[in-house]
């Protein structure tokens, strides 16, 4: 089996164990990310295309449990993620910030290991929203002297 396909089969397993948690799920978004935007960590834009996003959060209240997967249009760095939204919420609006760990497949930049950090920023209104998230081993933020080689996507999400 060839790289490309490994990494499709170990793709589908991911969306298999996520589709397994959709029965605690207490909402799903899902969106289309720009890939590899004006980068805001200090690295050169190397990769293209656009995210296919879906992510499940469970549970209520201010910290909430997600995973999730976020595919290349390009076959570049995709990846499936996992951690914590921390969830502000009022009538209309919200604002979500998460932290947790991923691990990437066909990453074209050297982004150092396959599982990696993940951050993201989220406001949204209704159902919409606007998701930033950058995805990278750390460097540049734990070890100052390195720089950091991730990859930043931004883009709309939909919540049900």
């Amino acid at each position: 089996m060839e790289q490309r396909q490994r990494s499709i089969f170990k793709l589908c397993c991911l969306a298999v164990v996520l589709l397994s948690v959709w029965t605690m799920a207490q909402e799903a978004r899902v969106g289309i990310l720009v890939h590899d935007v004006a980068p805001l960590f200090g690295a050169n834009k190397i990769e293209g295309g656009f995210d296919l996003n879906g992510e499940i959060i469970m549970g209520l209240g201010l910290v909430r449990p997600m995973v999730g997967i976020s595919v290349n249009s390009r076959g570049q760095t995709s990846c499936a993620y996992c951690g914590l939204a921390f969830v502000y919420n009022t009538s209309h609006s919200f604002v979500s910030v998460g932290v947790g760990g991923a691990a990437q497949v066909n990453a074209i930049r050297n982004l150092g290991s396959t599982v990696l950090f993940r951050l993201s920023l989220e406001v949204g209104y209704k159902r919409f929203s606007v998701l930033l998230a950058h995805l990278s081993n750390g460097a540049g933020f734990f070890w100052w002297d390195i720089p950091n080689a991730g990859v930043d996507t931004l883009g709309i999400r939909y919540a049900f």
